[in-house]
């Protein structure tokens, strides 16, 4: 849950003292990181309209967003995040949050898990004062036990220390509080509400389901994707299967007849810890992999249900239907199946079920909730985000490669200096295969007269569509541009190398370039760099250990992340 509501009022006499509060902020809401400031647009984003989307009654205000966003260019400043590219998907990110806030708010209601203004003023002040005494600690130095009791915001000592700085106890407390978002808090509380209220649905996990959970089924299965036909011959073609099938028709022949596999697969074994393995991946951050999980545990959930040589009733799952047989079922119990073995078993299946309901309960509630991008950027970050659903059915895919297209085009020219919304159509234009304009965009974004665009990763990209540009005139035979262009994808390339002095990351992706575009020696110029850089990192290294500081090294920004 993004928590991103964050404002800055304090003067810079103590800009330092704000972003220490910032980035304890981000680690008290476990903020994904987002934001920026070099190689971002100009001025104001998004024009003058007031509100930026809608998520049933409950408005994102300009405000509310151009806050958190400046937040997180203060934050993010002096870890030198230079790429444009990862700035504006962190901005996308940003949106995202602040939407997911509201829709847990939607949810809240929905389950009827009330969230009190004194609950959620109660977390605020008890926020406040804990870092009022982080920063006392850090002005005053180490205090007594008694003094440590002391309510920061009643310390006269404290304020005796701040006024000497012309600063105040009010102004640091009223600067901490414009910081915190309360809708944020408010929704973060709710989450607590939610997953007790989730946790009543589900029930308890009994002896049985730890023990069922080690069963390891055979199962043959019939596949039909949902967009290989009409909704109504997809009815007619299933009800046919199932009929024959149940009459007894050899399963393993239906499935070559009718199967998208054509049965080629053959049996296939289903147990509850490729679920789990799948699953634990989404909770690492693999949001991709949401859709896959989901349907694995709609076929587990079926499966562990039916007896062998049975057919389950027809899933209707988000991508395909499945009929399914089993055919075996066998129990593996792990060797060593002492109670603590079950106890980590019976924990992890909670939590899995818990994933299950609430997803269940979140895609009901977003189904019945209106949802109204009005700014064209962020409008385009939505669309991309929608992405994940259509996965499975290109064409829907393109259609919503063309929204976000029509979104960032609209955005740009609201504003031409929005260099965020610049670089996330160029990653469009590029993934629709529109090439030529793809490299226009970034060219506009990189080399303009007024650029400030920047990125390693991007120069990468227009490298690449470049290197492309020059096999495609090749294939044309027109040397003159072939070659043309294969100049440019080296210039680009090595300006890539000059974006990153503090990221091995694309130092070791330029080397294969370099190797490719028939430029050896800038290939190995890379790998020195890398050689230099390991080098320098096992000196660091050294120096932290004899200091008695943590070992790892100290890369520069997050330029290049995920």
């Amino acid at each position: 849950m993004g928590l991103y509501n964050l404002r800055t009022q304090i003067g810079s006499r103590f800009k330092w003292l704000m972003v220490t509060v910032a980035l304890a902020l981000v680690a008290y809401f476990a903020i994904t990181g987002v934001g920026g400031l070099f190689g971002g647009g100009r001025g104001p984003l998004g024009g003058n309209k007031d509100v930026v989307a809608t998520v049933g009654d409950m408005k994102i205000s300009r405000g509310e967003l151009d806050a958190a966003w400046e937040t997180q260019v203060q934050m993010l400043s002096d870890q030198g995040v230079r790429s444009t590219l990862q700035l504006a998907k962190r901005r996308g990110e940003l949106f995202q949050s602040l939407v997911s806030d509201r829709v847990t708010l939607a949810i809240a209601k929905d389950l009827g898990v009330d969230v009190s203004d004194k609950d959620v003023q109660k977390q605020i002040d008890d926020f406040v004062v804990a870092q009022m005494k982080v920063q006392r600690g850090r002005i005053m130095g180490k205090i007594s036990a008694a003094e440590e009791k002391i309510d920061p915001r009643y310390d006269r000592e404290f304020a005796t220390a701040l006024s000497k700085g012309n600063s105040s106890v009010r102004m640091i407390e009223d600067s901490i509080r414009a910081q915190i978002p309360e809708d944020s808090v408010r929704s973060r509380l709710a989450q607590q509400g939610i997953q007790s209220k989730i946790k009543q649905r589900i029930g308890p996990v009994t002896a049985a389901d730890v023990n069922n959970s080690y069963n390891v089924y055979s199962v043959r299965q019939i596949v039909i994707p949902k967009a290989s036909m009409p909704q109504d011959q997809l009815k007619t073609r299933v009800d046919k299967i199932v009929s024959e099938a149940k009459a007894g028709k050899d399963f393993a022949a239906l499935a070559k007849e009718y199967s998208q596999d054509k049965g080629a697969g053959g049996a296939q074994t289903i147990s509850y810890d490729q679920v789990l393995s799948m699953w634990m991946m989404t909770m690492r951050g693999g949001a991709q992999f949401v859709p896959y999980v989901k349907s694995l545990l709609d076929i587990w959930d079926q499966v562990s249900k039916i007896k062998p040589g049975e057919i389950g009733a027809p899933m209707d799952t988000d991508q395909a239907v499945y009929i399914l047989k089993v055919e075996k079922a066998e129990p593996k119990l792990p060797a060593k199946f002492d109670k603590k073995t079950q106890d980590q078993r019976k924990a992890m299946i909670e939590g899995m079920r818990s994933w299950q309901e609430g997803l269940k309960i979140e895609q009901q509630v977003r189904k019945n909730l209106d949802i109204k991008v009005i700014d064209p950027e962020f409008r385009g970050y939505w669309e991309l985000a929608q992405l994940s659903s259509a996965m499975s059915d290109p064409a829907k895919m393109k259609a919503q490669l063309r929204l976000a297209k029509a979104a960032f085009t609209k955005a740009i020219a609201e504003n031409p200096s929005n260099d965020y919304a610049t670089a996330m159509l160029s990653v469009v234009l590029a993934q629709m295969g529109d090439s030529k304009q793809a490299i226009v965009q970034l060219y506009h974004l990189l080399e303009g007269p007024n650029s400030r665009g920047d990125g390693a990763d991007l120069r990468i990209m227009l490298g690449d569509l470049l290197w492309q540009s020059s096999k495609d005139y090749t294939s044309a035979k027109n040397p003159g541009k072939a070659a043309e262009a294969r100049d440019e994808a080296i210039k680009q390339y090595v300006k890539a190398s000059e974006r990153a002095p503090l990221d091995e990351g694309p130092h070791q992706e330029l080397i294969a370039k370099f190797k490719d575009v028939g430029r050896p020696d800038l290939a190995a110029k890379e790998q020195q760099w890398l050689a230099d850089w390991q080098a320098k990192k096992k000196i660091l290294e050294a120096n932290r250990a004899k200091n008695g500081a943590p070992a790892g090294p100290a890369q520069g920004g997050p330029q290049g992340a995920p």
